[in-house]
């Protein structure tokens, strides 16, 4: 089995998530992605993950108000008004190369990790992808020299 396939989402994703509920109010989510500079918050409830909001659904919502609707009646949006339901999630057990895979397909920058309940357990950006992508890649030029040596 190549390394790639052995490597799973739990050794790379960031556990210590920071979500937000449906009834967060949109400027604070806008707040949260100047300060953090995430790519998207899980939306849960009760610690299972009901859906997701990105920069992209943030930008969307803008740029649909610049046309009639004034953009402080957006003012009293919540999450809920503008969240995506439907979240393609990864568990901890699954390989690295499988939630690359699904980014490519879904074109996201960023996956929730849930347990078998729908508990968010985590997330997996590009970033995590990449770094452990890099680092199979270091272990087999360390492994090729060492196979060098013998």
């Amino acid at each position: 089995m190549e390394e790639i396939e052995k490597r799973l989402v739990k050794d790379f994703m960031t556990s210590d998530v920071v979500s937000v509920s449906e009834s967060t109010p949109v400027e604070d989510v806008i707040k949260l992605v100047i300060k953090k500079k995430y790519n998207a918050f899980p939306v849960v409830r009760d610690k299972r993950l009901i859906g997701i909001i990105s920069k992209m659904d943030l930008i969307k919502m803008y740029s649909l108000a610049l046309g009639p609707v004034s953009v402080t009646s957006l003012e009293s949006k919540t999450v809920k008004d503008i969240m995506r339901r439907a979240v393609v999630t990864v568990s901890p057990r699954d390989p690295i190369k499988y939630a690359a895979d699904l980014m490519v397909e879904y074109r996201v920058r960023s996956l929730p990790v849930t347990d078998d309940e729908s508990t968010l357990v985590g997330i997996l950006s590009i970033g995590d992808v990449l770094k452990a992508l890099m680092e199979i890649k270091r272990k087999g030029k360390l492994e090729g020299k060492e196979e060098r040596t013998k």
